[in-house]
């Protein structure tokens, strides 16, 4: 669990021009997880400087820093920024942008919070049951093939995870959602894909892009 600031430690860090940051929780933006967080650091001139980050969570168990994830905005890859003159007034723009003052963190632990929220934590990410029968192929399950494709069916609201290596009905096979998670937990990220929609990556590691499936294809 994170081990916040106290409104003492937060004040006295900010006094000493020290940066802090906090976690603002997640939204869904065309079905791709988007991660939310706040920094408040110190510049050069003397005044101090509120970041408002917003990332697509491209992140997976050996890859957590949200510096290096997909911006949702490209023109501002390090989020939005508003310049105070001091440390009250950063704090005070920093409530207006939901930020609490009981919820800070020390520099450099934005990371341990998002690998806990993302890989640690015991919630289970989809809105149907750990034990739901899902469909994958044969070359996923028998060779190790990353899933490069899901598909959230329209007509029965079903899962697929398929590695588009084939068309092959044979190959097709029947596991539980967990078993799937468990052999890639990247898939949290497209957890709430909507029914009707598709997800596919170029590679494992790449960032899921998201759309309505207007393919039959399952391949």
């Amino acid at each position: 669990m994170p081990i916040y600031l106290t409104r003492d430690q937060l004040e006295m860090a900010l006094r000493a021009r020290r940066a802090v940051e906090q976690w603002l929780g997640v939204r869904d933006e065309r079905g791709r997880r988007v991660i939310r967080w706040l920094r408040i650091e110190p510049t050069r001139a003397d005044t101090f400087t509120v970041w408002l980050s917003e990332v697509f969570d491209t992140g997976n168990e050996h890859f957590f820093d949200l510096g290096e994830f997909e911006p949702v905005d490209p023109e501002q890859p390090e989020g939005a920024s508003k310049t105070l003159p001091d440390w009250e007034a950063a704090l005070a723009h920093a409530d207006a942008l939901g930020a609490k003052r009981d919820n800070f963190l020390p520099n450099g632990r934005i990371q341990d919070f998002y690998r806990e929220f993302a890989f640690e934590s015991k919630d289970w990410p989809f809105d149907e049951p750990e034990n739901l029968a899902v469909i994958t192929t044969r070359q996923v399950l028998e060779e190790g093939r990353p899933i490069l494709l899901v598909t959230h069916d329209e007509d029965d609201g079903g899962w697929q995870f398929l590695c588009t290596l084939t068309n092959d009905p044979s190959d097709a096979r029947v596991v539980s959602l967990k078993s799937v998670l468990d052999r890639d937990p990247s898939i949290a990220q497209i957890a709430k894909l909507p029914v009707g929609w598709r997800a596919s990556r170029r590679e494992k590691g790449f960032a899921w892009e998201t759309g309505v499936n207007t393919s039959t294809d399952s391949g």
